[in-house]
């Protein structure tokens, strides 16, 4: 029975991750297509899940989940909530986030919430075990 259960699982997490990988394929796949209006849908093009926009005067910042990636948690610069530009990382020192450890699918990081306040600006994120 131990044979059994444990070639079932280890198919079960094959499957899983071919299901994840083709999704993911189909996302990056994916061309931008530009609407009536003249702009890209997607706004920013690629893996760029969980957005979290706030606004500052008349600048806009967007911050996204990374998941297992690192640099983590990217931040974008809009004037006009259609061009954005990638202006860093929240997250890109080792000691801030040490993934060396972390198998792929396993650990993510999640940004939550993105918000200023008193002139700073605050993000929530979670690592997900």
């Amino acid at each position: 029975m131990i044979g059994i259960n444990s070639n079932t699982n280890m198919k079960n997490k094959l499957l899983s991750a071919i299901i994840a990988l083709l999704n993911f394929c189909h996302v990056v796949a994916q061309p931008a297509t530009v609407n009536q209006q003249g702009f890209m849908n997607p706004i920013i093009t690629g893996f760029h899940p969980d957005p979290s926009v706030c606004r500052v005067g008349n600048d806009y910042y967007l911050a996204n989940s990374s998941f297992e990636y690192f640099p983590g948690i990217p931040i974008y610069h809009s004037k006009d909530l259609i061009n954005w530009k990638q202006i860093g990382h929240a997250l890109d020192r080792k000691s801030q986030l040490d993934l060396s450890n972390t198998a792929i699918w396993s650990d993510n990081l999640g940004c939550t919430l993105f918000k200023i306040t008193n002139r700073m600006f605050i993000l929530n994120s979670t690592k997900i075990f």
